[in-house]
């Protein structure tokens, strides 16, 4: 059986027969029909490369779709930097301008001494009023002295 099977180290040593090229030549041919047939095997048909053609469409369409919403993106974060930026003036300002409890409470003490005095001072009025009520009482009361003294021809 070996005899038979001859390789390319068996060819260049002897001169070749019609069968043996008759036997290699159908080798080969069965060889590239094998060789074909794989070939043929892995390439893609039209429906496949179609079909690989459409995915490649819908991901070039969800793509864009994603590029214009990172925009809108984009443009949303642009928006809350500058929302956060004003915010935090805002804060800055009422930290720096706002009364804190310590403050009103002592706007509210100086507010209720204030509100004492002038309790004090108008409840003074009212006695100082009634003082001087009496004094003109008491002035009128005099002249009538004063008169009746007169009249009567007394020092």
């Amino acid at each position: 059986m070996k005899a038979q099977t001859k390789n390319v180290a068996d060819l260049n040593q002897q001169p070749a027969t019609k069968a043996d090229i008759v036997k290699l030549e159908t080798g080969l041919r069965q060889d590239m029909a094998k060789m074909e047939a794989g070939l043929r095997k892995d390439m893609a048909t039209k429906n496949e490369l179609k079909a690989v053609r459409d995915d490649v469409h819908v991901l070039k369409q969800d793509v864009s779709a994603l590029k214009t919403d990172m925009s809108s993106v984009k443009q949303s974060i642009g928006k809350l930097a500058v929302q956060t930026l004003k915010n935090t003036e805002d804060i800055e300002w009422i930290k720096e301008n706002m009364v804190t409890k310590n403050d009103h409470n002592k706007v509210m003490t100086a507010l209720d001494e204030v509100l004492h005095i002038v309790r004090r001072n108008d409840e003074e009025g009212v006695v100082m009023n009634a003082r001087l009520d009496r004094l003109d009482v008491q002035k009128a009361d005099k002249t009538e002295v004063e008169k009746i003294k007169v009249h009567i021809g007394m020092p």
